[in-house]
């Protein structure tokens, strides 16, 4: 994807939901927002697909692009993959 804009560290508050991205690489037509943790569990997957289904309500200013996530990591717990 060819970014042309990085966004590091993005939280905010919407209807009493917080919410933060680590990092949001955006371009024209989409926008990749990528969760970092050291140790991934399967409940940080699920609970990130959450957080990306709410993406363009949190982020109206984003509600014309393609919402893509993925995910950084160094330990995989069973099951996470």
């Amino acid at each position: 994807m060819a970014v042309t804009d990085i966004i590091k560290r993005r939280s905010g508050e919407r209807e009493g939901v917080d919410y933060e991205f680590d990092i949001n690489a955006i371009n024209d037509i989409a926008i990749m927002i990528v969760k970092v943790k050291t140790t991934l569990r399967p409940e940080d997957i699920r609970d990130f697909i959450k957080k990306l289904k709410m993406t363009k309500i949190w982020m109206p200013e984003y509600s014309d692009k393609r919402v893509y996530g993925a995910v950084a990591f160094l330990i995989e717990d069973t099951g996470a993959a």
